[in-house]
């Protein structure tokens, strides 16, 4: 029975220790992706700049 609860105890900070890489996992991500939409963005923008001069 103590050996159980020491286990569920490890696995909880296990769970705590995952979720916490995981949100600065996800923030990364999230940042590279703000990063390349920036990009797309501005070769988007610079495309139409061309796209008019032509015209």
């Amino acid at each position: 029975e103590n050996l159980e609860e020491h286990g569920t105890r490890r696995k909880i900070e296990q769970d705590r220790n995952g979720s916490f890489a995981n949100k600065r996992l996800l923030r990364k991500t999230m940042l590279a992706l703000i990063k390349d939409m920036r990009n797309i963005v501005r070769l988007m923008n610079k495309e139409t700049l061309v796209e008019r001069n032509i015209r």
